[in-house]
């Protein structure tokens, strides 16, 4: 990341997650998921709690056989998590606390702060778990806000009004973490714009916009003339101006008119932006494979851009599983070996073999 001048970008995951977290914590639903994250640790943790709950799930054949969910702390996913969850129990914590008396139920207009949180923030489960792909590009994290912001204004709320304004507030924030000043950060928006999906569909500010195309034309102006790697490096490091099944469609906030250019023109990012826009659940690579000899100049900057994941999720993962293999016991462990073990755990997946003996 550093190499390629993207090390100021942050994780949109990570951002997501601050969004949500602060809006929550100065909320109603605060005190309702404490309450809620007591009662699911007493039935995850208790052996007589479980099995009494069990045997309640029993009672009613409707409702999905499923464990509680209990959040954790560093992912806000794990909190929405956790309430959905519960709410799908609900008829039964109701029997539960009817028959019991170590929980107690959620009042009427609990239910309704829990059932009102699960859809305003549904949108944000889905952004997160789009980000957390390994496969998501960082040209997918402005068209993917706009539609976030756009859900999380239709959704309607009686008793999270307050959250819901927070939410769009701080999704607003012009500090780095947040998602404020996206359009005029250099490597979000040329990104955005070398993805044959969104090109300048997506972009809410109209001077964002024209400064990313003046950007590009200048970038591919000099990459006809000099090397270029000048005109990526320039690129990255250009300044802005001072100024469940939850589908994520981003058609439905895209501009209908994605560039001002005339079909006279021959410059090659004209050609460019006039080409028919893709469709989102289209693969950009495989396009950019396609048209590589139609768009030189702009097809190595697409290389260079759209290889820049959206979140460092992929990275912590690997991180993380790395650690379950150089435990304690494992201390004398090489690091090449590690690496190839490493290697083995997370690809192995990918690979169509069979792990029983030949028989003979």
């Amino acid at each position: 990341m550093k190499d390629g001048h993207f090390d100021n970008n942050r994780c949109a995951c990570h951002g997501l997650n601050l969004v949500v977290r602060r809006c929550e914590t100065q909320s109603a639903l605060s005190f309702v998921t404490s309450k809620i994250s007591k009662q699911v640790e007493h039935l995850r943790h208790s052996a007589v709690a479980q099995q009494r709950f069990q045997e309640c799930q029993s009672r009613f054949g409707d409702v999905p056989k499923h464990k509680l969910i209990q959040q954790v702390a560093t992912r806000w996913n794990s909190m929405f998590l956790m309430i959905d969850r519960f709410a799908e129990q609900r008829l039964v914590i109701g029997d539960y606390a009817n028959r019991y008396d170590d929980i107690e139920n959620l009042t009427k207009e609990e239910w309704a702060v829990v059932d009102e949180a699960i859809n305003l923030l549904r949108p944000f489960l889905t952004a997160t778990m789009k980000f957390s792909k390994g496969t998501c590009s960082i040209s997918e994290i402005i068209p993917t806000i706009k539609w976030l912001r756009n859900k999380i204004q239709t959704t309607q709320t009686a008793l999270l009004t307050e959250m819901k304004q927070n939410l769009l507030q701080w999704l607003s924030k012009p500090e780095p973490q947040y998602f404020g000043k996206m359009e005029w950060n250099a490597v979000y928006s040329v990104a955005t714009v070398l993805d044959p999906r969104f090109k300048t569909a997506f972009f809410s500010i109209p001077e964002a916009r024209d400064e990313v195309i003046t950007r590009l034309t200048d970038s591919v102006n000099r990459q006809s003339t000099n090397d270029p790697d000048n005109s990526e490096e320039s690129l990255a490091q250009s300044k802005r101006p001072k100024l469940d099944e939850f589908s994520c469609n981003l058609d439905e906030v895209a501009e209908q008119s994605s560039s001002q250019t005339s079909a006279g023109d021959v410059d090659e990012l004209q050609r460019y932006l006039l080409h028919p826009k893709l469709s989102v659940e289209d693969d950009p690579y495989e396009w950019w494979a396609k048209h590589d000899n139609s768009f030189p100049n702009l097809a190595h900057l697409a290389r260079y851009y759209l290889a820049t994941p959206a979140s460092s999720v992929d990275d912590e993962r690997v991180f993380s599983g790395t650690g379950k293999l150089l435990e304690p016991r494992r201390n004398r462990l090489q690091g090449k070996k590690a690496s190839m073990l490493a290697f083995l755990y997370f690809n192995s997946a990918a690979v169509d073999f069979d792990y029983e003996w030949p028989k003979h």
